[in-house]
């Protein structure tokens, strides 16, 4: 069945700490952003599975359990802005969302008869860590339509190299797709040097080992490009 037998066990751990359970909240959220046109099988399931997926879960474990017990309540569905207006990159996370939406005002109506009320959560730009779900994507789900292509930091860095400059190039990536670069920089500016460094530099002390790789290597730091974004 879809309902985890972990999802039973937490419902029932709720349920001998606090008594029946009249308060629902459902939270769930996993983003990677690009070219729609590129997403693949694992970039729909991941998402779709985590976003949409968790919240069917929630419910699935809980409204049987709220109705049996006949004391009415109250749940809450997270979406996001997403849920309203829909971007090109961002096709499949407004998707799920636009799913949360919609499964939440259908629950709404058909929970009344319950006392059970249904209220649908849709925040704009929050300050969480939803953008460090990309460094744990299950294994299963890796293989992403939106790859390390280029860019602007690719043009940045052939340009130092065309000037003679060594660099540290540092970035996150499906790890055939950065050996592609480096063997491209490598190759076309055989006289620099390359090194790097796969750094998440969300996390400080990374950043920090990222500096002192930099030092070590080269003794000082003449330039630096900070080159990130999302969509």
């Amino acid at each position: 069945q879809r309902i985890s037998a972990a999802g039973a066990r937490a419902a029932d751990e709720a349920e001998r700490v606090f008594g029946p359970v009249q308060l629902l909240f459902n939270t769930a959220g996993v983003s990677i952003f690009g070219p729609l046109e590129k997403s693949t099988y694992a970039d729909y399931d991941w998402m779709m599975g985590v976003n949409f997926g968790g919240v069917v879960n929630g419910v699935q474990t809980f409204i049987p359990r709220m109705i049996e017990y006949g004391k009415g309540g109250h749940i809450v569905n997270t979406a996001s802005m997403g849920a309203f207006i829909a971007g090109g990159p961002a096709g499949i996370y407004c998707a799920s969302k636009f799913a949360v939406r919609g499964l939440s005002e259908a629950l709404r109506t058909e929970l009344a008869k319950y006392d059970i009320g249904v209220s649908v959560l849709c925040p704009a730009n929050v300050n969480t860590n939803i953008a460090e779900s990309v460094f744990t994507r299950p294994a299963q789900f890796q293989d992403s339509g939106y790859r390390v292509d280029g860019g602007i930091g690719l043009g940045i860095a052939r340009a130092l190299a065309s000037a003679g400059a060594d660099i540290v190039i540092n970035g996150l990536g499906k790890p055939e797709d950065i050996d592609r670069v480096l063997a491209e920089l490598e190759t076309e500016h055989a006289t620099s040097r390359i090194v790097y460094n796969g750094a998440n530099l969300m996390k400080g002390e990374e950043a920090a080992g990222l500096v002192e790789q930099t030092i070590a290597e080269f003794g000082r730091v003449d330039i630096l490009v900070n080159n990130a974004g999302i969509q």
